[in-house]
């Protein structure tokens, strides 16, 4: 309590109970001016809720990710990079002038809560995602639209808004966000046709949109330029569980360099997914997903860059299975149960010089 000189203060991974108290704001204070307190882990503790009238320092670092924090949310300090209120007992609407608090954080979660209402608009407006990493809202109750404006120059990595009650439409301007490489709208109740505008994306790896109500074909309009490549990146799509219709266009996986062993310039290695920062500090987020391998739901704590996965199952899609598909040989899953697919399966393929060569197996 008594420490001026504290920069840097980890309380996380015990059992601490109670609340949190209004002195632990004051550690590190040089002055009634001025506080040195930049970081603060408290996360993985049994605290329950903020002592009233508390006043947040200048933090750089606020993780207070599992414990059992309830009540309202409380607002983070203008200065904060990084805010974690995920995996708490967090029941209310998110504040409507959260974009105020984290106006320069590349990392904000509130995860694994059981919040209610309409995603902020201030959320998304203007500078905030010129910053922004890591956006997780995931496993909540929220609700209504994603009705913000994605800018020009947003450098979000991830957006997850997974298991919620959102509606409408994905909004266009995502496809602002050229630097998006986890894409993750699964089990909501939104709408609309397939995310065709963010074919340009070419860093993608992870699209899931699993049980919602998109509907429509998939195929996307090329352009007209041999060497362009849709989603070159891309691991891992679910897009189970809608009402998408039509035939499977046989030139999108194709496109899918990473599932096609010798196409993609990367090494193959045992990287997984993460989004790095704070790098003295060795503090990154982890990306993860769950996939439907033959019934059983698994969640991928880790998604190494090794493991693809395509399930286009419980749909509408009609037609013959794409000889196409038989390109993709570093492909770990693939799932078109539940369609109405018809005709013979060929999956035989090789390059020669710069031609794929499709044939059925003998």
């Amino acid at each position: 309590m008594n420490q001026s000189r504290i920069t840097h203060l980890d309380l996380s991974n015990n059992q601490i109970p109670g609340i949190i108290p209004n002195w632990i704001w004051n550690v590190g204070n040089r002055s009634l001016a001025y506080s040195s307190l930049g970081h603060l882990n408290l996360s993985c503790n049994l605290l329950v809720g903020l002592q009233n009238e508390y006043i947040m320092p200048s933090l750089g670092v606020l993780d207070l990710h599992s414990n059992k924090l309830s009540g309202d949310i409380p607002l983070p300090p203008e200065t904060a990079i990084y805010v974690d209120y995920s995996s708490n007992n967090f029941n209310t609407s998110i504040p409507g002038e959260i974009g105020k608090g984290i106006s320069f954080a590349n990392f904000f979660s509130l995860a694994n809560n059981a919040l209610t209402g309409p995603i902020p608009q201030s959320i998304y407006n203007g500078s905030y995602l010129q910053t922004f990493g890591v956006l997780n809202l995931g496993n909540n109750s929220l609700s209504g639209t994603i009705s913000g404006t994605f800018p020009l120059g947003c450098v979000l990595k991830t957006l997850d808004l997974n298991r919620n009650h959102l509606e409408g439409h994905v909004p266009e301007s995502l496809s602002n966000c050229t630097m998006l490489e986890v894409l993750n709208l699964g089990s909501n109740k939104m709408n609309g046709n397939f995310t065709c505008f963010l074919k340009n994306s070419s860093n993608l790896r992870v699209l899931v949109l699993r049980a919602n109500g998109f509907q429509g074909g998939i195929r996307c309009q090329e352009p007209n330029n041999s060497t362009w490549r849709s989603w070159p990146k891309l691991q891992i799509i679910d897009i189970a569980s809608n009402y998408f219709s039509g035939h499977l266009p046989p030139k999108c996986f194709l496109h899918w360099d990473a599932m096609i062993i010798g196409r993609s310039n990367e090494k193959p290695d045992l990287n997984h997914l993460h989004f790095e920062f704070l790098k003295l500090n060795n503090f990154y987020f982890q990306d993860k997903v769950t996939v439907t391998q033959k019934g059983l739901v698994i969640e991928l704590v880790k998604i190494l860059t090794l493991f693809t996965a395509i399930d286009f199952s419980n749909n509408r899609f009609e037609g013959e299975i794409p000889d196409t598909i038989g390109a993709l040989r570093a492909l770990y899953v693939l799932n078109l149960s539940r369609n109405a697919l018809s005709g013979e399966i060929h999956f035989r393929a090789w390059k020669r010089g710069t031609a794929w060569i499709i044939r059925p197996f003998v």
